[in-house]
């Protein structure tokens, strides 16, 4: 005698295969309509099992150890690209890239987290980008206002602030990818700085500042890894505590506390690392005030 396998859910004859959802046999039409695959691990679940949303079905198992919901707008959340606040310290309010985006729009210091495409200035090859901390004056938005104001007054995006956790009481100022000239020429350092001590900021003389320079690794040469030029600590190390960046020739400014100087040499092949920035690190007592 021939043995019949019924679909559990439509009562029907199954001919053939029948599909499995855990132990229950299914036909293809009722498992077409009544279930899905977990776009992680490839399970096949029932639809109103799915703990993810219908673009990104998920079995309870792969939801609960690799995802989150926004907590905004509900948006399925791959862990790894979950964004927080910067007053969530806990990080128990996960946020979509575009509810994240969206609550720092009309703020002029952006989270820790922020990160927005590079948008490279000056004609290459070789590209700073700057991280500056300034700490005692307050973690304000109008102070970062006016600060931005000044670094992008040739009317393209040359700066951002954002928050950092390790200061008392200030901002991070973070530059675009920027080549040496277009930091001579076309970044008013000077008028920052003055500006960030006019509104009482420190930054090596806080104690609590630091100071990052990042170079494109095309800047070492093709072939050529970070520790092959004599100057890839700017890409490993802090620089001191923190020093004022300015173009050469100015004098340090303020109360800030030191100056870092950004010089090209005139000689050399690119292994030797032509046109690469010196440090020149001037320490000098406080102003004082």
């Amino acid at each position: 005698m021939t043995e019949h396998t019924t679909c559990c859910h439509c009562g029907q004859i199954i001919s053939g295969t029948p599909v499995m959802v855990g132990n229950d046999s299914l036909c293809e039409c009722c498992a077409e309509e009544e279930t899905t695959l977990c776009s992680r691990c490839g399970e096949r679940i029932y639809r109103h099992d799915n703990a993810g949303d219908e673009e990104t079905p998920l079995c309870q198992h792969c939801y609960e150890n690799h995802y989150y919901r926004c907590d905004r707008c509900g948006r399925i959340i791959y862990d790894g690209d979950a964004y927080y606040a910067s007053d969530d310290e806990d990080q128990n309010y996960p946020l979509c890239h575009a509810c994240y985006s969206s609550r720092n729009r009309d703020r002029a210091i952006q989270d820790y987290y922020y990160k927005p495409e590079p948008l490279f200035r000056g004609d290459g090859p070789r590209y700073f980008g700057v991280e500056l901390e300034i700490d005692g004056a307050g973690e304000d938005n109008s102070s970062a206002r006016e600060v931005m104001e000044i670094a992008n007054s040739n009317g393209l995006e040359n700066l951002y602030c954002k928050h950092d956790g390790s200061l008392d009481d200030g901002f991070e100022m973070v530059t675009h990818p920027m080549t040496l000239d277009y930091h001579r020429k076309e970044m008013p350092w000077k008028k920052i700085l003055h500006c960030a001590v006019d509104m009482g900021y420190t930054s090596h003389q806080a104690g609590t500042c630091g100071l990052h320079v990042h170079v494109n690794r095309d800047a070492f040469g093709e072939g050529a890894g970070c520790g092959d030029c004599p100057d890839s600590v700017l890409l490993r190390e802090e620089l001191g505590r923190t020093f004022e960046v300015q173009p050469p020739d100015t004098a340090p400014v303020g109360s800030l506390g030191g100056s870092l100087r950004l010089q090209g040499s005139s000689q050399g092949a690119v292994g030797s690392c032509q046109e690469r920035p010196c440090r020149t690190l001037h320490q000098r007592k406080p102003h004082q005030c």
